[in-house]
């Protein structure tokens, strides 16, 4: 970790990156007793929880010190315990209604395939305990929405529409949310998904996702999973949505993948699809990620296989150091910088600010949808696209003279 310790100097920050390591690779745990015994008063406990919880690692950082509480206040360690035995209940009790999803799913044969978190507690963590998941995400075919929509309407399950018409999420999105009133979370949210990503332009992501499933039996319900490769590209196409872009979480996903399937993966698949559904960069960005907490790829030639520029690269790595820690926490600013470099092309994101459905403006934006206002702002939009202009052209000056660590 030395070489990070000059990027990364600030020991709230190693201690995350020890903790997201020991996740991937129990045997370095030993990291963290180093760090904590350098640490003393000067250690700052409130920025380390507000930066555990944007990279959503509470439930493991409370199994890693929950027998250290001597170094920590009463108050942090309450808040670390009180967040773990939560996400503990919420996890039980998201996985007991997948299952009945599932059998309802099943007894009316319609294929349907658990995606993220589910999805990884049978296969890459030790336990539900491990990683936090705040709903359930399954994937249907598009032409068996309808009887999937029947099938949550049956369980109880109303649409979660966000106050946004149905032709939207149909037309623009690849999913659509359901919710059921829940005693203890107040409600459990269900996203069925139709596709991994939007369809832009004739392309549809990975069109043989779904010849290409692993079976398995989960207490007696036959359950669908990902193939590896697709997973993979499940984790990378889900960063081009608004949220947590740097999020650890993520990333310790990715790397945990590839270190227990390293020499089972398809990479001639991943490095075709990738080319063929426009996906290079985002996939750059996810591997890169992950490499920093691991270095998994050392051994690898991938991440050079990808047709990213090099100046694309740079700037790619040099975006993930300085922001992985950003102190202003604005999502959005995060989110809209990235924007850029998760396309294959600079004008894959200007064609999207161009052509973004009013709904997703006025969602982006807290507007409320459909109202005068909202159609004004609507309508002046391009003014934001002059704004972008300038990354655009500071992307292409950075093209020449660019500066920053490869991180793969």
């Amino acid at each position: 970790m030395s070489g990070l310790n000059k990027i990364f100097n600030k020991p709230e920050e190693r201690l995350i990156f020890a903790i997201a390591r020991a996740l991937i690779n129990p045997a370095r745990e030993g990291d963290i007793k180093d760090i904590l015994e350098s640490v003393g008063n000067s250690f700052k406990w409130d920025r380390f929880i507000r930066f555990i919880q944007y990279h959503e690692l509470l439930p493991i950082t409370y199994i890693l010190l929950k027998d250290k509480q001597q170094i920590m206040s009463p108050a942090i360690y309450e808040k670390l315990k009180n967040s773990y035995f939560f996400n503990l209940a919420r996890n039980m009790l998201l996985s007991e209604e997948f299952l009945v999803i599932a059998k309802a799913f099943n007894e009316r044969n319609i294929p349907f395939i658990p995606l993220k978190g589910l999805s990884f507690f049978s296969d890459i963590y030790p336990d539900i305990s491990y990683r936090s998941m705040v709903d359930i995400d399954i994937m249907v075919k598009r032409e068996d929405l309808f009887s999937a929509e029947k099938i949550m309407i049956d369980l109880d399950y109303n649409k979660a529409l966000s106050g946004l018409r149905d032709s939207y999420w149909l037309k623009e999105q690849c999913h659509i949310s359901f919710r059921k009133k829940s005693g203890f979370l107040s409600s459990v949210v269900v996203d069925v998904h139709w596709d991994l990503d939007f369809k832009r332009g004739k392309t549809l992501p990975l069109p043989k996702l779904w010849l290409r499933l692993r079976d398995k039996e989960v207490n007696g319900n036959r359950v669908r999973y990902l193939s590896i490769e697709d997973t993979i590209f499940s984790l990378v196409l889900h960063k081009r949505r608004f949220g947590n872009i740097l999020s650890l979480k993520e990333a310790c996903d990715l790397a945990i993948i590839l270190n227990k399937y390293n020499s089972e993966i398809d990479w001639d698949y991943i490095l075709k699809w990738a080319r063929l559904c426009r996906m290079e960069s985002a996939l750059y960005f996810s591997l890169s990620q992950s490499n920093l907490l691991d270095n998994i790829l050392a051994s690898h030639s991938i991440p050079e296989q990808l047709k990213v520029p090099f100046w694309k690269r740079k700037v790619i790595n040099s975006f993930i150091l300085k922001n992985t820690f950003f102190e202003d926490m604005d999502l959005k600013n995060i989110y809209l910088k990235a924007h850029f470099l998760l396309y294959d092309s600079l004008w894959e994101p200007v064609e999207y600010i161009l052509n973004i459905p009013q709904e997703q403006f006025a969602k982006f934006y807290n507007l409320t949808p459909y109202t005068t206002k909202t159609n004004l702002l609507y309508r002046l939009r391009y003014l934001y696209f002059l704004r972008n202009l300038f990354a655009i052209i500071l992307f292409r000056k950075m093209r020449l003279r660019v500066s920053g660590i490869s991180l793969a």
